[in-house]
């Protein structure tokens, strides 16, 4: 027979209860801000094949505490082209730091 292991709580259950607090806790989990996520990634879903973006975007309409609706799909292009801004800048920051590293070599 094993130890009475009664009142212990296994690691994945201390996880699970951990993050169920945070979800009940947190507003952005409220059962209308995750209905409001929900209508936002079937907004976006149905009118973009940018499916990590739009998880992405979503998740940080919610966090904002955003809920017009009936601007979501521009605020989402909006979104989208900072976001292309930020790669190029980043990819011309890389080819540039590759170049002076070949220089120095």
């Amino acid at each position: 027979m094993h130890g009475d292991c009664r009142g212990v709580r296994s690691p994945s259950s201390s996880i699970v209860y951990y993050i169920h607090n945070i979800m009940i806790n947190d507003w952005r989990y409220s059962k209308e801000r995750l209905e409001l996520r929900a209508k936002s990634l079937e907004i976006l879903g149905k009118a973009f094949t940018l499916k990590r973006e739009v998880y992405e975007f979503c998740d940080m309409w919610i966090s904002q505490g955003s809920n017009n609706l009936g601007n979501i799909v521009n605020e989402f292009i909006r979104y989208i082209e900072d976001v292309e801004v930020l790669r190029q800048n980043e990819a011309k920051a890389r080819k540039k730091s590759s170049g002076e590293d070949t220089k120095k070599s």
